[in-house]
């Protein structure tokens, strides 16, 4: 879950309430956040560069690729 540092206190309680681990929960704001109550700006899941060039994609036989499930992100914004 994405939080601006100013909620990171009622993002906690919300996530003590459920059965959403803190470790679940990203700073998320305009400028990057020092870590906040243990929890860590939403910057620290991006790999490096470098990680991100030896990534490829799972090559599918036809049958994998007909039953695998498939998600596609989407933002109006």
């Amino acid at each position: 879950m994405l939080v601006h540092p100013t909620l990171v206190h009622t993002a906690i309680e919300a996530a003590k309430r459920t059965v959403l681990s803190t470790d679940m929960l990203f700073l998320f704001g305009d400028q990057e956040s020092e870590p906040l109550n243990g929890i860590q700006d939403w910057r620290s899941m991006l790999s490096s560069p470098a990680d991100a060039d030896l990534w490829k994609w799972k090559s599918l036989s036809p049958e994998q690729a007909v039953k695998q499930v498939a998600t596609l992100n989407f933002s109006s914004g």
